[in-house]
């Protein structure tokens, strides 16, 4: 029987009482066993419909990001972003080509 949300569930809720959103890498930090643990814990509450849980794009990576339930913050699905290699092949060139050309771009 569960005792109530966990260490990383309520990391998460939390930061979600403050934020809008919050990308849980972030929220994790650099050790790899918390960054698998707060995913869990995101897939877990996205699963029971206390949070919403999806990617975004920011600064040119794709993060698992959480939101709350009634966010308007638009998630997406990891497979809807194309990745520099996708867009080479596309394209026919190379992905240095495409990695190059977008850090030439402003950012917004």
């Amino acid at each position: 029987m569960s005792k109530g949300p966990g260490r990383w569930q309520q990391a998460i809720l939390h930061a979600l009482e403050e934020h809008e959103a919050v990308v849980i890498a972030w929220l994790a930090g650099p050790d790899r066993s918390d960054q698998v643990s707060a995913r869990r814990a995101c897939r877990a509450l996205a699963a029971s419909g206390r949070i919403r849980a999806g990617y975004l794009s920011v600064g040119g990576k794709v993060w698992l990001a959480a939101t709350r339930p009634d966010s308007t913050i638009e998630l997406r699905k990891r497979g809807d972003f194309m990745s520099n290699r996708a867009v080479a092949a596309a394209l026919g060139v190379s992905e240095s080509t495409v990695r190059r050309d977008l850090a030439k771009q402003p950012r917004p």
